[in-house]
């Protein structure tokens, strides 16, 4: 199948389709502008004067950039669930063109590329975005602005944005589509439903953990050792994989943690659907 080919059908869906990718488009947005957000913070050198204390002292702005970083893991978890939007619809578009001659494995890559195309529509929303806000809010005249509007992230940050999130976003829509075949009549099961995995429970658990506790531990690390603020970087970005792919991956487990948890203490049916 010729990519132009792949790409076309990719996008010629229903009105759930058209749906399902504005609002993963809207997730991988929101993602970017966390990420770019982030990213200015850290690369703020120095003292800076913008008039909030969380972006004036140095040993602040590693807690506000892992702040920005955990608002990706709802937008992870709301990219995860659009793929739903709409899924008996795609289902029958994708067995209709099982029934045209596609393999199995051109249907499940031609899925992904649809959630790939979406995220990278997104992701260069999110860096338009970005620029328009740094140009509108920027004040370069008078006290200047309380934004470091001045700060710009290094090129690849925005190349890693371009190319990474789509990527991340196919290898995750392949990823939750490998046990599902696509048949001409229909969506069949590769193997019997299994009790959900914990280890990707435990990443979240552990990936959040850290990045809680990372803010206290790396302000104290870089008064007493007079280390860099970019040094955190790497475990920051470490430890928000680990909460993403926790929480992408581990709902199912964490869903059924929590449900037998207050199955056993909900006396009426009412309280355990609110629940």
């Amino acid at each position: 199948m010729r990519l132009t080919t792949l790409l076309r059908l990719a996008v010629a869906g229903g009105h759930s389709d058209g749906l399902r990718i504005a609002l993963t488009s809207i997730g991988a947005t929101l993602g970017a502008l966390a990420l770019l957000a982030a990213t200015t913070v850290l690369s703020i050198n120095g003292t800076a004067s913008y008039g909030i204390s969380l972006l004036d002292e140095p040993g602040l702005r590693p807690g506000v950039a892992i702040a920005l970083l955990l608002l990706c893991v709802p937008v992870m978890f709301f990219v995860a669930q659009c793929a739903r939007v709409g899924a008996p619809a795609r289902d029958q578009r994708l067995a209709a063109i099982r029934m045209a001659g596609a393999t199995p494995r051109q249907t499940v890559l031609l899925a992904a590329v649809e959630t790939g195309m979406a995220t990278a529509l997104g992701a260069l929303l999110g860096i338009g975005g970005y620029l328009v806000g740094r140009a509108l809010l920027d004040n370069p005249s008078g006290a200047g602005s309380t934004l470091p509007t001045d700060v710009l992230p290094p090129g690849w940050v925005f190349v890693l944005i371009v190319a990474g999130l789509p990527l991340l976003g196919t290898w995750l829509a392949a990823l939750s589509l490998r046990r599902v075949l696509f048949t001409p009549f229909g969506v069949v099961h590769r193997e019997k439903i299994r009790p959900p995995r914990v280890l990707p429970a435990v990443l979240f658990v552990v990936g959040t953990a850290g990045l809680i506790l990372l803010a206290p531990l790396s302000s104290w690390l870089e008064r007493s050792l007079s280390l860099p603020s970019w040094f955190f970087f790497v475990p920051v970005v470490i430890f928000t994989v680990f909460a993403a792919l926790g929480l992408v991956l581990g709902t199912a487990a964490l869903s059924a943690t929590l449900g037998r948890t207050i199955a056993r203490r909900a006396r009426r049916p009412a309280m355990l659907i609110a629940a």
